[in-house]
């Protein structure tokens, strides 16, 4: 029984860890993108 409620915790651990890591990538990607149009953009208002 102990066994099981410890693997349940564990998984979901591991479930909670998952989706932090994919809430940062995606930040990170909304990041990414904004400074690469923040790079990009002056040079293509300014012509």
């Amino acid at each position: 029984m102990t066994r099981l409620r410890h693997r349940a915790r564990a998984i979901a651990l591991a479930e909670t860890r998952y989706q932090n890591a994919l809430l940062f990538w995606r930040l990170t990607g909304l990041g990414l993108a904004a400074l690469a149009a923040w790079y990009l953009l002056p040079p293509l208002s300014v012509v």
